[in-house]
């Protein structure tokens, strides 16, 4: 008679990012089962949640409704949309380009955070029309505090953006034709783009994609000055690879402050070794990617993350426009290059000069005098910051608590 497998059992508890996580681990025959679980909401968590909502909300109001720049052809509205999972409803910009037709191609793009949607309209109007794809730009929470992960950092906003594109996509469908005023059928193939913690929130779902069956529409992510706070650029790409492989690219600003130092750059040369994983922009600034209308709160992007060149504001849509159509077309007219090679771009503004990845150098560089007040604010903020669901009180357990 075989004799059982034994097996052992081990607790630890972790403290990350201000939160402590209790984890049980069970080896049997030689296969570990953990189990996580997290910590309880604090008084922290709802503080900082009322903080950040409110911050929100002014941004939201305060950056008025998208508009387009001059000589657009492209038509930009606005609706809610019922994001999966989280039930949560948020307002999404709608751009049509003109004359859309079965060729009309489709962009969702995540904001960054402490940003929304109609901080970019420039930007987005230009996808819209250079490349002939309906972009929808929902804006979701910056709140780091939200017990349930809600948030541009969150696992639980991750899946929400993935879900939206498995199987008959009602969400968005509902949302777009809301917004266009009547039924819109909307294109099958899709590319993720996204700036900053965005642009680490359209990664990891491009990642979940591949379990939902979605990846098969997705063409490709495009990248811009992304940020990744949790680790989701590596485990995501752990599974675009093989059949699921999808082209990752970024246009990174010089190491500094506002993307950690060129992490995602870093993260995807570490994954995809060799291989063309996007440029850094020499002169680059984090909010190269983040034109709108908005006259005063643009001047205070550039205050807070230093001042961005034209020739690079022109270039960034040029890359990522001549990305995104090769993605969709399967083809490479857009502009590359081999491991370190530095490129000129041309735009309208003048040249910008661009390096393939990987950077030349790891060396930060500061763009603004308070760049070390704002590294502390930021460190102070995400040691809190919730990136999965935390376990949430039972209702008998809450009323007793109450009743102590």
């Amino acid at each position: 008679m075989a004799s059982q497998p034994s097996a052992t059992t081990a607790t630890s508890a972790t403290t990350t990012a201000g939160a402590t996580t209790a984890t049980s681990a069970t080896t049997t025959a030689g296969a570990t089962t953990t189990a996580v679980k997290t910590a309880r909401p604090s008084l922290i968590n709802a503080i900082g949640s009322f903080v950040f909502n409110v911050i929100g909300g002014a941004m939201l109001a305060f950056a008025g409704p998208p508009a387009l720049p001059r000589g657009s052809t492209v038509t930009v509205k606005v609706s809610s949309l019922t994001m999966p999972d989280t039930g949560q409803k948020v307002q999404a910009n709608w751009y049509f380009p003109q004359n859309a037709d079965t060729t009309t191609r489709m962009i969702y793009f995540q904001h960054g955070f402490m940003a929304v949607a109609p901080m970019y309209s420039y930007t987005l109007a230009a996808l819209a029309q250079s490349t002939n794809s309906i972009v929808v730009a929902p804006t979701l929470s910056s709140n780091a505090f939200d017990p349930k992960a809600r948030w541009l950092g969150g696992s639980a906003d991750q899946q929400a953006v993935a879900d939206l594109f498995a199987g008959d996509r009602s969400a968005l469908t509902e949302s777009a034709s809301a917004a266009a005023g009547h039924q819109v059928t909307l294109p099958t193939s899709f590319v993720l783009v996204g700036h900053s913690l965005g642009g680490a929130l359209v990664t990891g779902a491009a990642g979940r994609m591949v379990d939902n069956g979605a990846v098969a529409n997705l063409q490709g992510v495009v990248l811009m000055d992304s940020v990744d706070l949790n680790n989701v650029v590596p485990t995501a790409l752990q599974k675009l690879t093989g059949a699921d492989y999808r082209p990752v690219y970024d246009i990174s600003s010089e190491p500094y402050v506002w993307n950690r130092d060129g992490l995602v750059g870093r993260e995807l040369e570490a994954a995809r070794p060799g291989q063309f994983n996007g440029v850094m922009l020499v002169g680059g600034r984090h909010i190269d990617a983040l034109q709108g209308a908005n006259p005063v709160l643009q001047f205070a992007e550039y205050v807070v993350a230093g001042f961005s060149r034209s020739p690079n504001i022109e270039a960034e849509k040029t890359l990522a426009i001549g990305w995104i159509n090769d993605m969709f077309a399967g083809t490479q007219t857009g502009i590359y290059g081999a491991p370190g090679q530095t490129i000129t771009i041309d735009t309208k503004a003048g040249p910008a000069t661009a390096v393939a990845l990987p950077f030349a150098s790891a060396r930060p560089v500061q763009a603004t005098p308070w760049d070390g007040l704002a590294q502390l604010i930021l460190n102070t903020v995400l040691q809190f910051a919730v990136y999965e669901p935390m376990a949430q009180p039972s209702p008998a357990r809450a009323v007793s608590a109450v009743l102590r």
